[in-house]
């Protein structure tokens, strides 16, 4: 009986320790969905892992896949240049690239990623902070979506970030903050979703559309002055103000006194139209 412990105890600590190193694409054979591919290229030792990499559109890379060589909580360092002589820029961080890396605690990513792909980043479940240099334009659906541990996303000075997608960020349960940059444009459907511990929205101007349910599950939001809107949006998941029964659109989980909106706009015409939701 001990000998079938001992045997089962072996099995389970082995399967831990796969979870923790395999991770990130398994289909990188079929590289064909990612934007920009050209054709598959090589791989590239980081020191804590093996770095995947396909050459994209002119002198660029795309990340595909990365497998952690060690057990023990990481930070990844992602190279701005890879290949023969260093010749091509890491412009693309591929879907699901770092999918379920359940070790990787922090990860550098330089300047030179103008995208964060699907699913990217999905389920690493020691990511603590998600620090976004400015070259950033897109982040796509599900790209950090059930990272349980992160806490902060900093986006940096003067970031070009345009669009944040499909619940990019979705069960991102201990997500308290986020500074949204002043160029961002679209906030997608369910992309904060379930970010329970997020303490205040301040929608920057720039912003003309925000999702279905964007900001459901999000109770620590339900306070006055938790949700700050503009004048400038046009788009609230797809409400129409103008429709004969304008249908009821969940984007905040809040009461709606509680949401500052510019008097006569769009925002507040959607406001008004919100059913409360009990204390």
């Amino acid at each position: 009986m001990k000998k079938v412990i001992a045997a089962s105890l072996v099995l389970v600590m082995l399967f831990s320790a796969l979870a923790l190193v395999s991770c990130g694409n398994k289909e990188s054979e079929d590289l064909t969905n990612i934007d920009g591919y050209v054709a598959p290229s090589y791989k590239k030792d980081i020191g804590t892992g093996i770095i995947t990499f396909a050459d994209g559109a002119g002198e660029t890379a795309i990340i595909t896949n990365y497998e952690p060589k060690v057990y023990t909580p990481h930070e990844v360092v992602i190279p701005a240049k890879v290949g023969a002589g260093d010749d091509r820029t890491v412009t693309a961080i591929g879907d699901e690239a770092f999918k379920a890396c359940a070790a990787m605690k922090s990860v550098n990513i330089p300047e030179t990623v103008t995208s964060i792909g699907k699913a990217a980043f999905y389920g690493c479940d020691s990511l603590a902070q998600i620090n976004l240099p400015a070259s950033v334009k897109t982040i796509g659906e599900l790209a950090f979506a059930a990272c349980k541990s992160v806490t902060k996303v900093v986006a940096a000075d003067g970031s070009a970030l345009l669009e944040i997608g499909k619940n990019a960020f979705d069960g991102c349960v201990a997500l308290e903050e986020f500074n949204l940059p002043a160029k961002l444009t679209t906030i997608g459907e369910g992309a904060f979703r379930n970010c329970e511990k997020l303490a205040k929205v301040e929608i920057p101007a720039s912003v003309k559309e925000i999702g279905n349910q964007a900001y459901v599950g999000c109770s620590a939001l339900n306070y006055e002055g938790g949700v700050v809107l503009t004048d400038k949006i046009e788009d609230l998941g797809g409400f129409d103000p103008d429709a004969k029964n304008p249908a009821v659109v969940v984007i905040f989980e809040v009461n709606k006194e509680f949401i500052v909106a510019p008097e006569n706009s769009y925002a507040a015409k959607f406001v008004a139209a919100m059913r409360d939701v009990e204390d």
